[in-house]
């Protein structure tokens, strides 16, 4: 089995209603019979919305300090797909936001 993680820009508890822009990571765990390319990363379309049921990581009282980050405290583990390619008004609005080109101008000294 292996563990797969692939990035986030923010996500919508459908539970409480309470709404997240932390970029991190949603997990899943994949059978090695099914841990091929095709499967593994085509799973989840690039700028696609998705409505899953999953599991918010917790922050942990021992261990080290990398565990306890905010990447991973963001982060979600996947239990089932729902639905895919959703639209929401949110999530588009944080789409948009990061497709937005940024401008970096240097400064003479």
């Amino acid at each position: 089995m292996g563990l797969i993680g692939v990035p986030i820009l923010g996500y919508i508890d459908l539970t409480t209603g309470k709404r997240s822009d932390t970029r991190a990571s949603l997990s899943y765990v994949v059978a090695e019979k099914e841990y091929d390319r095709k499967t593994v990363f085509g799973l989840f379309e690039k700028d696609k919305a998705y409505r899953i049921k999953g599991l918010a990581a917790k922050k942990l009282d021992e261990g080290p300090e990398y565990v306890n980050n905010p990447h991973r405290l963001g982060g979600i583990y996947i239990l089932e797909l729902l639905e895919k390619d959703i639209k929401d008004e949110y999530l588009d609005k944080l789409l948009a936001e990061f497709d937005e080109p940024v401008i970096i101008t240097d400064i003479p000294d």
